[in-house]
């Protein structure tokens, strides 16, 4: 009697399967120490920057670059961090530019794997300017109406009156008033007082203190008597 057909695939199984699992694991060893490259992209961080320097706007986060190696060695490189780090230790007040290098991408001692080039950006510029840091008086920011028969009487005031504002000389001395958040005074009868920051978003500047307590004075409105 002739042997079914399923009969042929399940003789010797337990041997089919392990032929199988050793193709696999020599295929998969053939593929992974075959040199290739591959694209990465992995933080920017500058170092050694410079006391008393900081830089204007905001640098690059990022950096694309060329990786070689074998598949299990890019492998394994996805279980560490790596990082682009440029040392800026030279910079001064203006205009800093240097080419990026694969020296700059730090790579984990030992992996085997080498930066072919750096792809993206391949330019490093950023504007240093000096540090700089003084007083600025905070302007109350109020919204909304009182209640009917009620009115502000007096000017808004903050406390403290400003805040110690350092960052870029050029950003700093160029301020003359700082916003605080909003206080809604709607339907309100009564003197307001509220705590809020001051803003400063968008402006790569630090203040302290970061709140100050706005007064909105209120009061009914007196009819003259007639």
């Amino acid at each position: 009697m002739r042997p079914s057909f399923r009969t042929g695939i399940f003789d010797n199984l337990g041997l089919k399967l392990l032929s199988l699992l050793l193709a696999c694991v020599v295929y998969a060893h053939v593929v992974t120490e075959k040199e290739r490259e591959v694209d990465l992209v992995v933080p920017l961080k500058l170092a050694k920057v410079p006391a008393g320097l900081t830089v204007l706007g905001d640098p690059p986060l990022q950096v694309r670059f060329r990786a070689r190696g074998t598949g299990k060695q890019l492998l394994w490189l996805k279980l560490f961090e790596v990082e682009a780090r440029v040392n800026v230790s030279d910079a001064a007040p203006g205009r800093y530019q240097r080419m990026f290098s694969p020296a700059d991408v730090l790579l984990p001692a030992g992996s085997g794997v080498t930066v072919a080039e750096v792809i993206e950006p391949r330019t490093l510029g950023l504007d240093f300017d000096a540090i700089s840091s003084r007083r600025v008086r905070v302007i109350p920011t109020v919204v909304g109406l009182p209640a009917s028969g009620y009115a502000v009487a007096g000017s808004p005031r903050a406390v403290p009156e400003s805040v110690q504002v350092t960052g870029a000389r050029k950003i700093v001395e160029a301020m003359d008033l700082l916003p605080s958040a909003s206080v809604d005074i709607s339907e309100s009868q009564e003197k307001t007082v509220a705590r809020v920051p001051v803003d400063v978003s968008g402006l790569g500047v630090s203040i302290e203190p970061r709140e100050v307590i706005v007064e909105v004075p209120v009061e009914r409105v007196v009819q003259p008597s007639k």
